[in-house]
Parts: structure tokens; C-alpha cells; sequence
């Protein structure tokens, strides 16, 4: 047959644009626009090997980003657990996480004039009832007193006597948990500090065994941190001092002095003020201070030396 004789195919050159397109397996196609089946393959397509990726990178991905992976999935699951207690019961969950919500808030110091005045139940789950510190002092100090005869002088002497020393007693334990708090925060700010280092260093065959390390010891740190049992155990003790200070505060406006009392101890005069709240201490008491005001909890920039004439 002759390939001049008529054919049922025609010849390459007359078909159409589109359809030499079509044919084309080996090139990319330059149509312009696309109907609803290129594109729905096409989003499928991508989607699916989207999830090929996902799927893959577990498997292949080397040791040491499972290591770092690790750490920053101990650190998310540790802080939730760490601030769970002050969730609000009556809030929605911050997207962002309730540490990380916590952090942004809180995590920075305002001066006195600037802070938020509003009460920091409405935003967080914190117990500021004093009815049990107020229970628990009456029930001491009636035990205390019980072999006095409730209407004598001497019974009254015993109990004032009694709530002084329980004003030091008390004083001092919250000074120690308070030093016991500051410790446990600032061991978990080093390891937030640290942690981002170990995971920013050069690989090499011996950073995953590192990394894995280092996640072993943040989770004992963490779980031997006990920072909740800690801060309830301070909140109930600084409960407890405020009732005895307010209570030794009003006996001591009867008392005449030449020199204002320090506002802790109300026993020694003031030799020292804060800077900037300005709260005046004695000596001793200022010595023992720490990064933060005993009275209203500002930082403490300096303490300066007072005189009166």
C-alpha cells in the first residue's frame, strides 16, 4: 500500500495544540487554564505526597532530630503538669498553651506603679480564702493557751505572747520556702537556657546520645521538682504571717516610739529602704531579703540607708 493512500490517522502536524499537549507524557503541560479533574488530581496528588513525607521522615530522619524532638516534647508535656493547678476552672484554654500563656503574662517584672490591679483569681486558679489559716491559728493558739484560765490577765499575756512568736516561727518558714521556690524556678530557667544550646550543636555521631542524656536528666529534674506542692505550702504560710502581722499591727499603734519599726519584724527600728517601692526594713531583716520585697513582692533594685532626726 502506498503511504500516499488514505488513512484513518492523521498526520501529527494537524492535530490540534491541545491535543499534542495532551500526548506529551514528558513535558510539563503549558495550558493556562485547567478543568476540575487537573485540578483535583493535582491537589490530591499533593496532599498525598505530603503525607509520603510525613510518613517518612520518622523512618529516615537521623537520631539526633528524634533526640531534639524529644526534648522539646518533654519540655511541652512537663510545663503543662508543672502549671496544671493554676489553670482557671471557668476559662476556655489558651491556644497557645497554658505555660506559654503564663510566660507571656507573667514572665516579666512591672514596676509597682504599672502593675495590674485586678484580682489574679479571676485569671488563674489560686486560693485566696483565709478562713483555714484563720481556723488554723485559732486552733493553735487555743491548744497553745489551754491551760489558762480563759478570763484571767495572765491568759491574755499568754496569748499575745504567743502570737509573737508565732509571727517569727511562721516569718522565718516563709523566708525558706520562699529561698526553697527561688531555687526550683531558677533550676528550671537553666534549663530552659540550656536546652536550646544542646540542641543548636553541630551533629555528629555523638549528639543523639547527648541529646538523650540531657532528656533523661530534665525529666528527673522536672518530676523532682515538685514546684505546686512548694508554692501551696508558701501561699498558706504568707496567709498565715499576714494575719499575725495584721493583728501585731494594731497592738502596736498603742505603742509609742521615737523610731518608726522595721514593717517585718515590728520590733527593730528601720534602718533601711527599698528601692523603688520604698518599704522600710532593720537591718536584719534587710539583710535576709532577697531579690523581691517582703511586704509587696516588687524587685528589689537597692537597699539604701535611712536616718531620723
Amino acid at each position: 500500500m502506498s503511504s500516499s493512500s488514505s488513512s484513518s490517522y492523521a498526520p501529527v502536524n494537524e492535530l490540534e495544540d491541545d491535543d499534542s499537549h495532551a500526548l506529551d507524557y514528558g513535558f510539563p503541560s503549558t495550558i493556562q487554564t485547567t478543568g476540575v479533574y487537573t485540578s483535583s488530581v493535582h491537589t490530591i496528588f499533593a496532599r498525598h505526597t505530603a503525607d509520603i513525607r510525613s510518613a517518612t521522615e520518622p523512618i529516615l530522619q537521623p537520631l539526633h532530630q528524634i533526640a531534639k524532638k524529644r526534648i522539646r516534647e518533654l519540655v511541652a508535656v512537663q510545663n503543662k503538669e508543672l502549671f496544671g493547678f493554676l489553670q482557671h476552672p471557668e476559662r476556655t484554654p489558651n491556644s497557645l498553651g497554658l505555660a506559654e500563656s503564663i510566660f507571656r503574662k507573667y514572665g516579666y517584672d512591672v514596676p509597682i506603679a504599672h502593675r495590674n490591679t485586678s484580682l489574679i483569681s479571676r485569671e488563674l486558679n489560686v486560693d485566696v480564702s483565709m478562713s483555714e489559716a484563720l481556723t488554723a491559728i485559732e486552733s493553735a493558739m487555743n491548744k497553745a493557751c489551754c491551760n489558762q484560765d480563759m478570763s484571767t490577765i495572765p491568759y491574755l499575756a499568754t496569748q499575745v505572747k504567743w502570737i509573737y512568736s508565732q509571727y517569727k516561727q511562721v516569718g522565718e518558714e516563709v523566708m525558706r520556702l520562699e529561698a526553697l521556690l527561688a531555687q526550683k524556678t531558677e533550676m528550671l530557667d537553666k534549663l530552659q537556657q540550656r536546652a536550646p544550646l544542646l540542641t543548636q550543636l553541630a551533629s555528629n555521631e555523638s549528639l543523639a546520645p547527648l541529646l538523650d542524656a540531657f532528656h533523661t536528666y530534665m525529666k528527673e529534674v522536672f518530676q523532682a521538682n515538685k514546684f505546686e506542692e512548694t508554692y501551696k505550702e508558701l501561699t498558706e504560710a504568707y496567709k498565715k504571717w499576714y494575719i499575725l502581722r495584721e493583728i501585731i499591727s494594731v497592738q502596736q499603734t498603742t505603742v509609742t516610739t521615737t523610731e518608726p519599726l522595721c514593717a517585718v519584724c515590728l520590733t527593730d527600728p528601720v534602718g533601711f529602704a527599698v528601692v523603688p517601692c520604698g518599704h522600710t526594713f532593720c537591718g536584719g531583716c534587710a539583710r535576709r531579703m532577697g531579690m523581691s520585697c517582703f511586704l509587696c513582692r516588687g524587685s528589689v533594685r537597692e537597699k539604701i540607708r535611712v536616718f531620723f532626726t
